[in-house]
Parts: structure tokens; C-alpha cells; sequence
């Protein structure tokens, strides 16, 4: 299934939709505006609704030349101001195998609007609640791949702050410690019986939280595969990035391209997570011992 994924008027017909930028980016209209200059816009959408569009064009169309061709990609144009009025969802970007990336909509109507494209499932890069009700109300798969269970309070806007991303060792020994130093204050925690009960609490606890997060990955990379996906958060930027680069790192069957610009902490966190991946896990997400082969290779420094 093609998306009929035309931001400005999701409406139009395939002979009606402007030829879009090669680097995908998807903001309705590709004349002879410059890469940078669309750059420039798509940063200007992060802040505001609406931009003065002249000034983006070395030679500034009339107002008439402007309000036609905009008119005619389904783009409202202020009376007032004369800016073009820009839909939250506009700021987006297509991604290979028929899937995008950007804003997630703020408005139901524009849900509507994506389920009307053809995108079947949305990943929700954020932790910002109300995403889920609008997704599937609208007959959409939702998906939030985000740190569910964060290593540390307000973690959860930084995917790699998952445990699952954790090493296990590293996180009990830590657990240990702090038992330890527990037990120099409190009686109940000086026991060797109490505190091994409780250790083993904190390793259940860890392991069933770490599944979370693993079983929300397998989802998305299943459903990337698939295609049609749209996966963003507030301005679909950081959060993202970030999200859409775990994708690409366990995806056998992605490009690799945005896994290339982790980290090398994130690519640590990254060999963590795949450290807990059972041969079920890997077999759902279409893994082979080439594909592992190659993912070591780009995870691990040598």
C-alpha cells in the first residue's frame, strides 16, 4: 500500500502533489527554493504556526503570484498578515519503505487526516500523554516508544534512560551498595536474609521492567517494516532522532544510516539492551547471523 501522504491537503491526487525536495522534506512546495532554505523554514515551524513566506525567495514572488500557487497546493494564506498559515503536521519528513517522521498533530482532526493517507500505525516518540486515544480512536495502531521505566526521575524524555538500555550487573551492584549502606542505619536492612530477599525483588523488578520497553521496540520495528508508519513527538526533532536510531540499530532490514550517528555512550546502551534479546526476539524483528554479525560490527568499538 502507497501512503497518499500529501501534509498540505491530504486530498490531492497522486498527478497533483508538487515534486517534493530529494532529501525528503515535505513542506508543499518545491520550486527553486534552496536545501538550506528549507532548512530554515522547517526550523522556523518548531516556534510558530505561520512564516512570511516571501522572504525565503531570492527574488520575492508578488503577493498574487504567491496566494495562487500556495491556493493551489491547498495552502491557506492569512488576509491579514499574508503568512501562510502551516498545519502542525506539515513539518514532515518521508522516510524509506513509505514511512514519516515528524510533529505528531495536535488537533484530532488532523489523526483523521493521517488514517485518511494510509498511515496504519503511529509511534509516539514522546512521554506526553493523549496521543493514544486520538491514534485509535481514529482506527490507527499506537505504539510510544519512550523510556518507560527511567533510571532516573525526569529520565523519560531521553529514550536511552530506560533500564533496558542498562547493563544488569552494573545496576545491581548498585543496589547492593545502597543496601549496604542501609543496614549502617537501619536494623531491618543489616540482614543477610532481608537484604538478599529484597536484591532479589530489585532483579525480578528490573528484568519485568526491561521487557517493557524491548516488547514496545520489537512492535516498532516490526510495524517500520511494514511501512505507513508515522513516528514523531512534540516537534519531531530530538525525541525522534533518538527513537527513530534504536529503530534503525535492531531493523535487519533499514538502511543503518541513522544508526550510524549514535553515540558511543548510546551505542554502549545499545549492546545492553541487545544483551537481554532472546532468540524469540530476534527471530520476530526477521534477525539473521549476518545481520548480527554486521549489527556487532557498528555497535561495538573495536
Amino acid at each position: 500500500m502507497k501512503v497518499n501522504f500529501t501534509p498540505y491537503n491530504f486530498s490531492f491526487k497522486s498527478d497533483s502533489i508538487p515534486k517534493l525536495p530529494k532529501e525528503g522534506l515535505v513542506l508543499g512546495y518545491d520550486d527553486s527554493i534552496s536545501a538550506q532554505k528549507r532548512e530554515a523554514i522547517r526550523e522556523h515551524l518548531e516556534t510558530q504556526t505561520s512564516l512570511i513566506y516571501q522572504k525565503y525567495y531570492e527574488i520575492p514572488k508578488s503577493n498574487y503570484e504567491m496566494e495562487k500557487m500556495l491556493k493551489s497546493w491547498g495552502l491557506k494564506i492569512d488576509n491579514i498578515t499574508k503568512n501562510i498559515i502551516i498545519p502542525p503536521y506539515l513539518n514532515s519528513i518521508a522516510l524509506e519503505n513509505n514511512n514519516f517522521r515528524g510533529a505528531l498533530p495536535r488537533n484530532f482532526a488532523d489523526y483523521k487526516k493521517l488514517k485518511e493517507s494510509g498511515i496504519t500505525t503511529v509511534i509516539s516518540a514522546t512521554p506526553h500523554s493523549g496521543i493514544k486515544n486520538a491514534v485509535e480512536k481514529n482506527g490507527m495502531n499506537y505504539i510510544k516508544l519512550v523510556a518507560n521505566c527511567p533510571m532516573w526521575s525526569g529520565g523519560e524524555d531521553y529514550i536511552f534512560s530506560d533500564l533496558a538500555f542498562s547493563d544488569e550487573d552494573y545496576y545491581m551492584s548498585k543496589k547492593v551498595r545502597a543496601y549496604e549502606s542501609y543496614g549502617k542505619y537501619e536494623k531491618e536492612y543489616s540482614s543477610k536474609e532481608f537484604t538478599d530477599k529484597m536484591l532479589e525483588k530489585e532483579r525480578t523488578l528490573y528484568r519485568t521492567n526491561s521487557r517493557k520497553f524491548i516488547d514496545e521496540l520489537i512492535k516498532s520495528v516490526r510495524a517500520w517494516q511494514s511501512g505507513c508508519c508515522f513516528i514523531g513527538c512534540e516537534f519531531g526533532e530530538n525525541l525522534t532522532n533518538n527513537a527513530i536510531s534504536v529503530i534503525d540499530a535492531f531493523n535487519p532490514k533499514g538502511d543503518g544510516i541513522a544508526s550510524d550517528y549514535l553515540s558511543a555512550d548510546e551505542k554502549n546502551c545499545v549492546i545492553s539492551l541487545y544483551k537481554k534479546l532472546t532468540g524469540q526476539d530476534k527471530k520476530l524483528m526477521g534477525w539473521t547471523k549476518e545481520f548480527e554479525k554486521s549489527f556487532l560490527k557498528r555497535m561495538v568499538r573495536v
